[in-house]
């Protein structure tokens, strides 16, 4: 366990803590790739981490991945 993944944890905790679910109920789950979806041996943030040191950090919300854009501001 490293300082940067104690770092990627409380932004992760804090987006889940913000971002509702779709449906309105509950929050999003935060993880690695490889907790809650399927297995991975590796990704975009772990090569950009071994080859140049900086952390990165992924958001995936929407059940649908699609905005409704007749919603947008």
């Amino acid at each position: 366990f490293t300082s940067e993944q104690a770092m990627l944890n409380v932004f992760g905790r804090r987006f889940a803590e913000l971002l509702k679910r779709d449906s309105g109920r509950g929050n999003y789950r935060f993880g690695t790739g490889w907790e809650l979806l399927y297995p991975t041996d590796g990704d975009a943030g772990d090569y950009f981490y071994s080859a140049y040191g900086a952390v990165s950090y992924v958001l995936e919300i929407n059940n649908d991945f699609q905005p409704d854009y007749s919603l947008r501001a």
